[in-house]
């Protein structure tokens, strides 16, 4: 008599335990994203930083082409 009742809680915590388990393949999935945008970000601010630094360097040597002395402020 007492395995149907096992039977009838282990497919209740079946139950209970679904919503839980959907909402930690959720968690997973947007702390997926989170990392692949993090990556995104990391990358486009290392090619901004170079281009930023490709331009600093041709004004420079417009700078110095023209015979000018002014040169844009750049900490380094």
């Amino acid at each position: 008599m007492s395995l149907p009742h096992k039977a009838g809680i282990d497919a209740a915590n079946a139950v209970a335990e679904r919503p839980k388990l959907e909402l930690t393949e959720r968690l997973n999935r947007a702390k997926g994203n989170a990392k692949d945008l993090q990556a995104q970000l990391d990358e486009s601010l290392a090619r901004e930083l170079a281009l930023l630094r490709q331009v600093f360097s041709l004004r420079k040597e417009l700078a110095v082409l023209r015979g000018g002395s002014v040169l844009p402020l750049q900490s380094r």
